[in-house]
């Protein structure tokens, strides 16, 4: 079966899970959708579904983990910064969000050091 294919299976599978509240389940598949993503970007996007559900499942400390390991992989891609950075505000590590934003500031070229002032968090 074609990765692609294996993807929107595994897509729907989880769906399923999520619908019927099997949490457990669902968690293996996002994993499962990690480990056969075609590309970098599809990985990325998998592991923040998978931060994403361990925050919705009251795992604070699992998507912390997960976001901290999402960063280090990409620190300056600015969209992973962003959900890192409202994450961590969320979660009510306020000094992590503010430390990482800082960091970003600091490494920001061109034009995304000027975007950065007008960005809410």
């Amino acid at each position: 079966m074609p990765i692609g294919t294996i993807s929107i299976f595994l897509e729907s599978v989880r769906d399923v899970f999520h619908a019927n509240q099997l949490t457990a389940d669902e968690q293996k598949v996002i994993a499962r959708l990690i480990d056969s993503a075609r590309d970098v970007r599809e990985q990325l996007q998998y592991r923040l579904q998978m931060a994403a559900f361990y925050e919705a499942n009251s795992k604070p400390a699992d998507a912390a983990q997960t976001f901290d390991k999402i960063v280090a992989d990409f620190p300056t891609n600015l969209g992973v910064l962003q959900e890192s950075t409202s994450f961590y505000w969320r979660a009510g590590l306020t000094d992590k969000s503010i430390g990482l934003y800082r960091d970003a500031i600091g490494r920001a070229q061109g034009q995304y050091k000027h975007d950065f002032p007008n960005y809410p968090g």
